[in-house]
């Protein structure tokens, strides 16, 4: 168990000894759950932030059940979320991971001394470094935010570097690296949410293809020969992992448990997956009827929310009215110089 985090080699060794589950992560504090969260982010949209906060702490409370590790891991993963569905706004983002770092530490256990909120230091460490160099801002993260095992610190100091680094997720893993302390965890948190924001193709080729060589990562194999887009491929793979099907090691890799594949019942994942689909395809396309509409845009979203409107009511005050004015006094002038 060398390898293990320490709050995860805390709980083990807890449960061995016949503590139950849901009390063995009572003092796991450390940043081990905002490491391995990722998957979690991918799978959930962050439109519904309650629900992938319960999914975070479902899987992180048995190692890391303490208000820092739970909150740190909530915002790691609501990045993550929010980046792969689109927004590259960083500090919409942060927004986001405080909310899912405050609902995540609710009512929880607090270790390491009161007032330590983690949710809160994410706001300042990004706040600290807003505006700066990344040499500069860097310098500021090592001296006074940290990067230490601790999620209090390693956290906040990920989205200082995701502020540092901003769309260039090569950047944020070379500066995180460069930090000191616990580098190795803190650039997989910031690399993974400026990557999910900007995809695979922002690192460098030869970046990648050593990563891939040296941890045998087969995922781009998986999903050519599955049929399946990459990130399709992934969510199944977070499926059968949460069935006990399959096992993702640290790197990225993944170990198949069990022969028969086939034999799980995928089928309530697979329909929960296939209504969240067609709810964002619904939402996708409200959206394209929205900037493509000639009609009154506060109309539309009246209507689009259900709150009813008079048949002939315009607001008068969009772009769409202003356009529709307009034609209407072109074809005004047009009828009197007839």
């Amino acid at each position: 168990m060398s390898r293990q985090n320490p709050s995860t080699r805390r709980a083990v060794e807890a449960i061995r000894a016949g503590a139950p589950a849901e009390e063995a992560g009572h003092t796991g504090d450390t940043n081990g759950a905002a490491m391995r969260v990722a998957p979690v982010g991918i799978a959930c949209p962050p439109d519904d932030l309650e629900r992938l906060v319960d999914r975070v702490v479902g899987i992180s409370a048995v190692t890391h059940g303490t208000s820092a590790g739970l909150a740190g891991a909530a915002a790691v993963a609501a990045a993550v979320s929010v980046g792969v569905a689109g927004t590259t706004d960083v500090p919409g983002t942060v927004a986001l991971a405080v909310r899912a770092a405050r609902l995540a530490a609710r009512g929880v256990r607090t270790v390491g001394g009161e007032g330590d909120d983690v949710a809160d230091r994410i706001s300042w460490a990004c706040e600290l470094v807003r505006g700066r160099s990344p040499e500069d801002g860097l310098n500021l993260v090592v001296a006074r935010v940290g990067t230490g095992l601790a999620t209090r610190e390693s956290v906040p100091a990920a989205f200082a570097v995701l502020t540092l680094a901003g769309d260039d997720a090569w950047l944020a893993a070379r500066l995180a690296a460069s930090a000191g302390g616990d580098a190795d965890t803190v650039a997989a948190m910031a690399g993974t949410m400026t990557g999910a924001r900007v995809g695979a193709s922002a690192f460098p080729p030869d970046a990648v293809r050593t990563v891939r060589d040296v941890n045998a990562l087969e995922l781009d194999t998986l999903a050519e020969r599955s049929g399946v887009a990459r990130r399709k491929a992934r969510i199944v793979l977070v499926l059968l992992k949460r069935h006990g099907l399959v096992r993702e090691h640290r790197g990225g890799g993944w170990e198949r448990l069990q022969s028969r594949l086939t034999a799980v019942d995928l089928s309530a994942d697979l329909t929960d997956y296939e209504q969240r689909r067609v709810q964002d395809r619904a939402k996708l396309q409200s959206m394209i009827s929205y900037n493509q509409s000639a009609q009154c845009r506060t109309r539309f979203l009246l209507e689009y929310f259900g709150e009813p409107a008079p048949v002939d009511w315009t607001c008068g005050n969009c772009d769409a009215c202003d356009t529709q004015r307009a034609y209407a006094e072109r074809t005004r002038r047009a009828v009197a110089l007839a």
